[in-house]
């Protein structure tokens, strides 16, 4: 409440306090938020090592969002050393959970071989996952393979598909790559 301001004036610190008195008892979704306010520096001095700490805390009681972030925070190497191998598993444990920021991620992990054996068709299951649940990012990422024939047929409808569910989410880089298959006449013959 105190974070949000919600039936109380907003004050970071006090919200930090309170997250902290639950997240000491074991509180999962207490430890995730005040690993949330270190790495943003909310209420308390940012800092990393700490908020990989509590994140770690939350992910081990299998919180996804936790995991997604401490597995974002091993692949650049942010409060904890960077391990890309460490950065999928995490990514992947909050992904079978059906994350579906986690699930793009991990698509991302095995479109680049980073962590894991490079696999365009990983790439594309995991993607895909992601893209049904309106990922948009997802989406973006799966019309870009079906553009390249990349674990996936190649098809500018399957990639003009995609690339329209993304653009309606906000995605200008979307829109821009379908405002070109449109300039080129590609989606008026499909």
């Amino acid at each position: 409440m105190y974070a949000a301001g919600r039936g109380v004036l907003r004050d970071d610190k006090i919200a930090v306090g309170w997250y902290r008195k639950a997240a000491k008892t074991g509180f999962a979704l207490a430890q995730y938020h005040l690993g949330y306010m270190y790495k943003t520096g909310s209420g308390v001095v940012q800092y990393d090592v700490m908020a990989a700490w509590w994140y770690r805390k939350a992910a081990e009681q299998d919180m996804p969002e936790a995991q997604n972030d401490l597995g974002a925070m091993y692949l650049k190497g942010e409060g904890v050393p960077q391990d890309e191998r460490l950065a999928a598993e995490w990514f992947r444990k909050a992904a079978d959970q059906g994350l579906a920021i986690a699930q793009n991620s991990l698509g991302g992990m095995y479109l680049d071989g980073r962590g894991v054996p490079q696999d365009d068709k990983l790439a594309v299951e995991w993607y895909r996952k992601a893209a049904l649940q309106g990922n948009a990012y997802a989406q973006h990422n799966l019309g870009s393979l079906y553009i390249l024939g990349r674990g996936v047929e190649k098809s500018h409808a399957q990639a003009a598909e995609w690339y329209r569910k993304a653009a309606e989410q906000g995605d200008m880089r979307a829109q821009e790559l379908l405002d070109q298959m449109n300039d080129q006449g590609v989606t008026s013959r499909l």
